[in-house]
């Protein structure tokens, strides 16, 4: 993620020309080791990309990014329901 910020800060456009492609195999890469690393963590049939996805999707959609702001409740309650999930599943296993 780290490459792929100061590949894109540098660049003049990163949206187009080789610099794009750098961009997405730089970011493909760290989706790979996100999950990668949830799978070593041994969570199981959950990979983290839901969860990016969705907050990714209320972040960009906000109006705040220059979206609609629409759905924001929807993405925000299942980000809520998600974190909630986690909580229980580790009160659970630490019991």
């Amino acid at each position: 993620m780290a490459a792929a910020l100061a590949v894109g800060w540098s660049a003049a456009d990163p949206g187009s020309g080789t610099t794009r492609y750098v961009l997405i195999v730089l970011l493909g890469l760290a989706s790979g080791v996100q999950n990668g690393t949830a799978r070593r963590l041994a969570v199981p049939d959950l990979t983290t990309t839901v969860l990016t996805l969705t907050i990714t999707g209320a972040a960009f959609d906000s109006r705040m990014a220059g979206g609609t702001g629409s759905r924001v409740g929807r993405r925000g309650l299942s980000v809520v329901a998600m974190f909630v999930g986690a909580l229980v599943a580790l009160s659970s296993s630490s019991t």
